[in-house]
């Protein structure tokens, strides 16, 4: 792939593909040449889950939290 600036724009754009194929014609658009070995590469970077933080992860998966819902919730017991 040749050297350019990755813009927020273009990486956003990106993102759309649903294949390296599709990568590869919007790259085309933006008039850059992708080979398709580094267009499956890429595609498969951008597709990656992002892992999530201890915080963010206990947040999700109903760790207790200093939060707590701001309505009633009956006699739920928030102690851990």
């Amino acid at each position: 792939m040749e050297n350019m600036d990755l813009t927020p724009e273009l990486i956003s754009k990106a993102k759309t593909a649903r294949s390296a194929e599709e990568l590869i014609k919007i790259a085309e658009g933006e008039g850059v040449k992708l080979e398709e070995k580094d267009a499956e590469a890429f595609f498969t970077k951008l597709n990656q889950p992002e892992e999530l933080a201890d915080e963010e992860l206990d947040a999700v998966a109903g760790g207790c939290g200093e939060k707590k819902p701001s309505y009633p919730l009956h006699d739920w017991d928030w102690s851990c």
